[in-house]
């Protein structure tokens, strides 16, 4: 009698676990299922050969399932159905290396929404992630600064949408804004020339950058653009050595670099204008004159000021003396524009004056006119 019943507990558990282990197998079953209509699978053609039921089940009872001994998380077998053509990536390089505009810009910034990048991570059994290897956020950030920054074809605000649309792909050290407008402040010397006048040009050169080096103490919310050459109403160009724009207005600089040797030597040097409007300089201990640049200055403002006046805005003239020893003696007549020192041009620039204020909207479209009619 105790046997019999042993026997009827011990039938009992084998047809338990029997119904346990079916029933997970089921369900295994039930779910390759489902990922095979999903997924094609490759070795269910008809050359090859299909398990019997019975060693199916066999080897899924003796299946274990690899871990990753630090994580515990599943290693994923499935490879995407499709990786990504790094290969596309690298013509586009090529082809914005090559030359930008603003059409191919956009081209080519709908490219790399639709481009996941080459990197491939596999997340769970199924979840695959894609992500810009190093090399690639690498090279989008060289060819915003080598190519999309100092090109001429492409207007400031599309330079930006670019710089924030890298930002947000994961690009590092773009956020801080370019200075767009000091593209063209190369400092070159005609080789053409005389050398007299390329002794003039080559001090010229040092002045100006002179000036550069003082307008970077300006506040960031100031914008600058040097050795601009604009084209207005189609045959008339100008060139400006300095255009400085910002909250208390916009400034024309004229670079005067009196006093300057081709060497980089500033000489003492007095300026002064007598009661007929003659100029002249000290240096050396003796009086030479100068040629006034009253008149081309006064044309360059007048230009300037028919040029913005659509967007309500009136440049004014400030005539920077680069020598850092300069000084102002008598002036007995006074010109239409301000006369500054190097070392005072800021605060004539961060003065405020009433009806000169900008605001950020006047600055950017200020920004804009001038990158529409620009040459360089």
């Amino acid at each position: 009698m105790f046997n019999t019943s042993l026997l009827i507990v011990f039938a009992a558990l084998a047809a338990l676990l029997a119904a346990a282990l079916a029933a997970r197998y089921l369900r295994s079953k039930n779910r390759r299922g489902r990922d095979n209509r999903q997924r094609p699978d490759k070795e269910s053609g008809s050359g090859s050969r299909r398990k019997r039921p019975g060693r199916r089940l066999l080897s899924f009872l003796l299946r274990r399932r690899r871990k990753d001994a630090v994580s515990g998380t599943v290693h994923n077998t499935h490879a995407p159905q499709k990786l990504p053509d790094a290969r596309k990536f690298e013509e586009w390089k090529m082809r914005i290396s090559s030359g930008v505009d603003e059409k191919m810009l956009l081209d080519y910034m709908e490219f790399l929404r639709l481009y996941p990048g080459s990197r491939v991570r596999h997340r769970g059994r199924k979840k695959v992630i894609y992500s810009y290897t190093g090399k690639e956020l690498g090279t989008l950030k060289g060819m915003f600064l080598n190519v999309i920054v100092p090109t001429p074809r492409l207007y400031t605000t599309s330079k930006e949408q670019f710089r924030e649309f890298l930002i947000n792909l994961g690009v590092s050290g773009l956020t801080e804004r370019p200075n767009y407008e000091e593209r063209s402040g190369k400092l070159r010397v005609d080789r053409h020339l005389s050398e007299t006048d390329r002794r003039i040009k080559a001090a010229g050169n040092i002045g100006e950058k002179a000036v550069r080096d003082a307008l970077e103490k300006l506040p960031p919310e100031y914008k600058s653009v040097s050795g601009i050459y604009l084209e207005i109403e189609g045959s008339l160009r100008l060139e400006l050595d300095h255009v400085v724009i910002g909250p208390t207005g916009m400034f024309i600089l004229e670079t005067k670099a009196f006093g300057i040797t081709p060497e980089g030597v500033n000489n003492r040097l007095v300026l002064f204008i007598n009661k007929d409007g003659d100029w002249s300089k000290t240096e050396h201990g003796r009086r030479v004159p100068l040629n006034s640049p009253e008149e081309q200055i006064t044309r360059q403002q007048q230009v300037m000021q028919d040029f913005f006046r659509p967007i309500n805005i009136t440049p004014r003239v400030i005539l920077v003396l680069a020598n850092r020893k300069a000084a102002l003696g008598r002036i007995e007549r006074r010109p239409p524009f301000v006369i500054s020192r190097l070392e005072d041009l800021p605060d004539h620039i961060l003065k405020p004056v009433s009806g000169q204020d900008l605001s950020p909207e006047m600055i950017s479209s200020a920004l804009s006119l001038l990158d529409m009619h620009r040459l360089n």
